[in-house]
């Protein structure tokens, strides 16, 4: 009993900033313990105390607010852009393979890139389409 009159003590200093946070941010109830100095479950109680209704996070992927989105959404924007191959996305973008196949795979879901972007393999068909197009 001594021990939570303790922590309770605790978050009375801090409680204008706790309010904030709760109020204000997604972050978890650990995180938010790790902050203050104090357990998750005393944060829990002290939300469920002051009545605090916590915003929620947004579900799913946010292909607006991702940088990696908007870039591979400006790559598929170029003419001929299904002829590009993933390599040469990879290299565009910086990022690994595995990432880009990821976003790239939302953006198809989602409808905001074509079906055929990304998809191509051969490094060589690519250098093969780049002449045929030049022409």
């Amino acid at each position: 009993m001594e021990m939570l009159t303790r922590r309770w003590a605790i978050l009375r200093g801090k409680e204008d900033n706790l309010v904030k946070d709760l109020k204000g941010t997604t972050h978890s109830f650990k995180k938010l313990g790790k902050k203050y100095g104090v357990s998750r479950q005393a944060v829990h109680a002290f939300s469920k105390r002051q009545g605090i209704n916590r915003p929620m996070k947004p579900k799913g992927h946010q292909t607006d607010e991702c940088r990696l989105c908007q870039k591979l959404i400006e790559i598929s924007k170029k003419p001929h852009s299904e002829f590009i191959s993933i390599h040469t996305i990879v290299k565009e973008t910086g990022r690994s393979m595995a990432k880009c196949l990821y976003h790239l795979r939302t953006l198809r879901d989602r409808g905001l890139v074509d079906e055929k972007v990304g998809r191509l393999y051969s490094k060589r068909a690519e250098k093969a389409y780049a002449i045929y197009f030049k022409k």
